[in-house]
């Protein structure tokens, strides 16, 4: 019989009591816990060890939350993301991130319940003797809002203009698209996400992970496209301008 997999959690915060609360709280749930001071230290923890979870101080001298989260998702696709603030300015923000599928708590923790249910959930995708690593991925990936926006796009660095698109879905993580190119897997883009008023808009690149011939719309094709680098604050104002 093969035994359950331990969970592994990564905690990054500048503040050490809130390191030493959760690492302690987190290691009664039976689960494996490192702690790092700062966003460099938690890439290159990242780099060294596979974790199935990480909460992320949103503010931390250097590096901030999005940017850690941005990196940690480039090494580690699968990684699920919980953030954390102890700013009580930033309702709106919270709001926003929930709309999103994203979990964030507030600081100093009020409902431990709540990180008690995200660690049984984690666990349970994270069984690797039970599921494929492909079909645990695709558990955690956030949900896709069915929202369309204009997006402008072209290969990245090369010298030609941008070419018109449409957004059939969008997440966090990445957008599909509604494009007239066959583009091929793999290729970088830069991307120009509009606001449905066009008044503000986030720029961004991704690498196109699938292409195919759009069902319902002929001559065009759908494209998958994973975010290599995004601003959560520039895609939060565009999608709910």
């Amino acid at each position: 019989m093969v035994e359950n997999k331990v969970l592994k959690v990564l905690v990054v915060d500048d503040e050490k009591v809130i390191r030493d609360f959760l690492s302690r709280f987190i290691s009664l749930q039976s689960a494996q816990v490192m702690t790092v001071e700062d966003g460099q230290q938690a890439i290159e923890a990242v780099r060294k060890e596979k974790f199935d979870l990480a909460f992320l101080d949103i503010r931390m001298p250097g590096m901030n939350g999005w940017h850690v989260f941005n990196e940690l998702n480039k090494i580690s696709p699968g990684l699920f993301c919980v953030f954390m603030t102890g700013y009580a300015t930033e309702e709106a923000l919270f709001e926003r991130m929930k709309n999103l599928g994203i979990v964030c708590f507030k600081k100093p923790f009020d409902n431990l319940n709540q990180i008690k249910e995200i660690l049984s959930n984690i666990m349970g995708k994270s069984q690797l003797c039970l599921e494929t690593e492909e079909e645990i991925q695709e558990k955690r990936i956030y949900p896709r809002l069915d929202i369309v926006l204009d997006v402008d796009y072209r290969i990245k660095e090369a010298e030609e203009p941008f070419k018109p698109a449409k957004t059939k879905n969008i997440s966090l993580r990445g957008i599909k698209l509604l494009v007239k190119d066959n583009l091929v897997s793999g290729t970088t883009l830069e991307l120009i996400i509009k606001s449905p008023t066009h008044k503000s808009s986030c720029n961004t690149t991704g690498n196109v992970l699938w292409i195919k011939r759009a069902k319902e719309n002929e001559g065009y094709y759908d494209a998958g496209i994973k975010f290599t680098e995004i601003n959560f604050s520039e895609l939060s104002a565009v999608i709910y301008e």
